[in-house]
């Protein structure tokens, strides 16, 4: 669950996600969102977003996702990640930006094509963990920050690694 204002209106809206939605492939998973302002009862019906996994057992609304306005345009992006997708390599995971506003049905590869892609190493799980964070490269932008926790570094089989990039 994350709340955010995809929409640049000054509203909060709300996302939920499910790891096991079958709407696009068996276990693909979701993510739906609800532009504020909100009240009342909804359900994934009334979305105003749908943001659909693409593959078997991708389980995208099971995993990590964060929301901030990285480029500044006063609407929040959202970062979203599987960790054990299947079309980067094997097990290697994978993260997507998209930049608001975003409305309607939308698919992993928009943010190909219109925001960022980040393929994971081989067996690596990239997306274990993801988030946006203060400025830790020291350039004045936002950072995003990605757990691994199945990276092997030097003789450390699956010890995990943390990878820190701007957002610009």
């Amino acid at each position: 669950v994350l709340t955010g204002d995809l929409d640049g209106d000054g509203y909060e809206d709300f996302l939920a996600g499910s790891a096991l939605d079958d709407t696009a492939a068996t276990n693909a998973g979701a993510w739906w969102a609800w532009l504020g302002p909100l009240s009342g009862s909804y359900d994934t019906d009334d979305a105003d977003l749908v943001l659909l996994g693409d593959d078997v057992d991708y389980q995208l609304g099971g995993n990590p996702a964060d929301l901030a306005d990285v480029d500044e345009d006063g609407t929040d992006d959202l970062l979203v990640t599987v960790y054990s997708s299947f079309d980067t390599p094997t097990g290697g995971g994978a993260a997507w930006l998209f930049y608001g506003a975003l409305t309607g049905t939308i698919e992993l590869a928009d943010a190909e094509a219109d925001g960022a892609y980040f393929p994971g190493p081989t067996l690596y799980n990239l997306g274990a963990n993801a988030e946006f964070a203060d400025d830790l490269t020291g350039d004045g932008e936002l950072d995003l920050v990605f757990g691994a926790n199945l990276a092997t570094y030097d003789t450390y089989t699956n010890g995990g690694m943390v990878f820190v990039m701007s957002s610009q």
